[in-house]
């Protein structure tokens, strides 16, 4: 009776575990069909992954595939998600592309490019507070200051030649420097009196609501800086990054994408997918 027992849990273990095994190999691959779009954190994440859900949507249709988007914690991040494999796609700023490559060799391909409204790119302000007092940059000597990221180019590397241009060191100019992660943090933290000056994009402050856009005062506006670049790990011609650089490119004649590229226009002024970084490339 005893060994009966022991014979019938012996059973139920390795059925057990053999479900187990079944489940997790079924998870596996699902994660594995998962196309996993990666962005940088140029707001809270939350608010971007509902900016980027209906692309998500579309390309998930498109593909016949999942699509998730994940919002990395900062531009090196991404950068480590796209060397490991664990992301699909990476969407950069141009300077944040340029930046990591030239720190060290990644094995990176563009897959396109996203095309702002404005074709020649996107420039980089130095705001305040409208009512701040505030109406030169000379002015911002022993205030306090927000970037984005290092490897920002409209929240780090363009605001510095702002500066410099005005014979501006940050470092001894600034009475307290900070790095937010995002231009989204920078600019609320600018609204809410807690920065006395911020670096942030173009588009963010001309897509904030008209109130919030009147509270606000330009101190400095950068050069151009070209369009953004979809980064995959570059393993030759591999048929799923086709697929997806064919779909994202056709999305500019495809009516079922009219919505789509509405919404993106709405939200961060781009206006389609092209092979190109400059105006009439496909």
């Amino acid at each position: 009776m005893f060994v009966k027992a022991v014979y019938s849990m012996v059973a139920l273990l390795t059925l057990a575990t053999a479900e187990a095994s079944s489940w997790k190999l079924r998870y596996e691959l699902e994660e594995a069909d998962t196309l996993t779009f990666g962005i940088l954190p140029y707001k809270d994440p939350k608010q971007v992954r509902s900016e980027l859900e209906p692309l998500a949507g579309y390309l998930s249709k498109q593909l016949a595939r999942p699509v998730s988007v994940l919002v990395a914690s900062s531009y090196q991040n991404l950068a480590r998600l796209v060397d490991s494999g664990r992301i699909s796609v990476a969407w950069f700023s141009r300077t944040s592309y340029d930046l990591l490559l030239a720190k060290q060799h990644r094995p990176w391909a563009i897959l396109c490019h996203a095309l702002p409204l404005n074709e020649r790119g996107y420039r980089g302000l130095v705001i305040t507070r409208a009512d701040s007092g505030i109406a030169d940059l000379g002015q911002l000597r022993g205030k306090s200051f927000a970037y984005v990221d290092r490897h920002s180019g409209t929240g780090f590397m363009a605001p510095n030649q702002i500066l410099r241009d005005r014979g501006i060191t940050p470092l001894s100019f600034f009475g307290t420097i900070v790095f937010t992660g995002s231009h989204g943090a920078s600019a609320k933290g600018v609204l809410e009196g807690r920065f006395d000056a911020a670096a942030v994009y173009e588009d963010l402050v001309a897509l904030l609501p008209p109130a919030e856009r009147e509270r606000l005062r330009i101190l400095g506006t950068s050069g151009w800086i070209g369009a953004d670049p979809l980064v995959v790990l570059d393993q030759g011609n591999n048929p799923q990054h086709e697929r997806l650089r064919a779909v994202l490119l056709g999305m500019a004649t495809d009516p079922e994408a009219n919505q789509v590229l509405s919404h993106l226009i709405k939200v961060r002024g781009i206006k389609c997918f092209s092979r190109s970084d400059v105006a009439g490339g496909t």
